[in-house]
């Protein structure tokens, strides 16, 4: 692997602790830990006079914010690596568009503070991870070798419904932030029964909407995960491996989903939450973009096919 691609691969890893860091300040109710920004509680670093109880939570929330700060720094030399190593086009305006998207995610959780962890803020902050984390797994593809070239045995439908798992897989995401920002996570509190009914009955608030649709929308996607592992078994290693972990990972969510309700939103089960959903969605970013990808050389199969029986 070259430097550059050692490069993308750190900046992807350290996305995905970020991400982790924030479920962790979310399960650790951290995030006004540090009540002011940029500074925390006025100063640089969380003030040693705080008591114990607030300089722990400052502590947690400034974590993230260091993070955040290392973030910014990788993808901005990875911008320049980009342009010194003579990276393709397609991939140096990727790495230049993670620059002004990890800068907007500054500001953002600079919005997040002043509006005391508005439930909306929060959504928006996310779904900007998401976005860098994207960004991030094109490139790393492009950088090891696997972008648009040795691409494996296309399959038909693959494409289609690696990006329908993907998409949902994200909404899934921005849902559950929503659930977390409306304190709708013991809206119905046992599992799986909706307070002991299969299906739930009249919603009477928002919150037990929300709840529900971010339940059954992980069903939906545990459905299209397995049907997408199914399909991508004819598909190359990389394909197949992905899909593999994205089955695996979907069940791992689901199982803390329900340690959620089970012991009342414990830190123990919600923090990995957010972490494991980041992982989920990198495994089916690899599968949509090689599928993707593929879709071209499926086309000139097609055209040699029907001018050899032409």
């Amino acid at each position: 692997m070259t430097r550059f691609g050692k490069l993308a691969v750190g900046t992807v890893a350290a996305t995905l602790v970020l991400i982790g860091l924030g479920g962790f300040v979310r399960a650790m109710e951290a995030g006004l830990g540090c009540p002011d920004w940029p500074t925390c509680h006025g100063s640089l670093n969380p003030p040693s006079s705080l008591a114990w109880g607030a300089l722990k939570l400052a502590w947690i929330e400034h974590s993230h914010r260091l993070w955040a700060s290392v973030l910014i720094v990788l993808i901005c030399v990875l911008a320049v690596a980009a342009k010194r190593s003579g990276q393709p086009r397609n991939v140096r305006l990727v790495t230049y568009w993670m620059v002004p998207a990890v800068l907007s995610q500054a500001v953002l959780g600079a919005i997040v503070v002043w509006l005391k962890l508005h439930a909306e803020s929060v959504t928006l902050h996310l779904a900007g991870a998401l976005s860098i984390l994207a960004l991030g797994v094109y490139v790393v593809l492009h950088a090891v070798g696997r972008g648009r070239t040795s691409l494996g045995p296309a399959v038909g439908g693959l494409a289609g419904l690696s990006a329908a798992a993907l998409g949902l897989t994200l909404a899934q995401m921005l849902l559950g932030s929503a659930v977390t920002g409306h304190s709708a996570g013991l809206a119905y509190g046992t599992f799986p029964s909706f307070n002991g009914r299969v299906l739930p009955g009249a919603f009477d608030n928002v919150q037990q909407v929300l709840h529900v649709a971010h339940r059954l929308t992980a069903y939906a996607i545990a459905v299209l995960v397995v049907l997408l592992y199914l399909k991508a078994r004819r598909s190359e290693a990389l394909v197949r491996r992905a899909a593999l972990v994205a089955v695996v990972l979907t069940g791992v969510q689901i199982t803390l989903g329900a340690l959620n309700i089970w012991f009342k939103l414990e830190a123990w089960s919600v923090a990995p939450h957010l972490a494991v959903g980041s992982w989920l969605v990198t495994a089916l970013l690899v599968v949509a973009l090689r599928a993707r990808w593929a879709l071209p050389e499926v086309a000139v199969e097609r055209a040699r096919a029907q001018a050899v029986t032409a």
